[in-house]
């Protein structure tokens, strides 16, 4: 009995060679077929936060509720006695 896969043909219009070639090659790199690689891109394309502000939001605080309220204490005293404002 033989085995057959099912294949689907697609077309990607305005791919200039050097790109495909570049990445047939960069799937083959990675073990992969087109249709994974191009999978992962897309993927972490999606992921990919979409304005820097994204980013920034996204990202763990590097401190806590307390030590940023303790900074910001040391901070407001520093500039009112440095700067002799009452």
């Amino acid at each position: 009995m033989t085995s057959y896969t099912k294949m689907t043909n697609v077309c990607i219009k305005g791919v200039n060679r050097a790109d495909w070639l570049y990445l047939k090659s960069e799937a083959v790199k990675e073990g992969r077929t087109m249709g994974e690689f191009l999978g992962s891109l897309i993927s972490a394309y999606r992921s990919k936060p979409k304005t820097n502000w994204d980013e920034i939001m996204s990202r763990k605080p590097i401190l806590t509720e307390e030590e940023a309220n303790e900074m910001l204490n040391e901070i407001n005293r520093a500039f009112r006695t440095e700067t002799e404002f009452r």
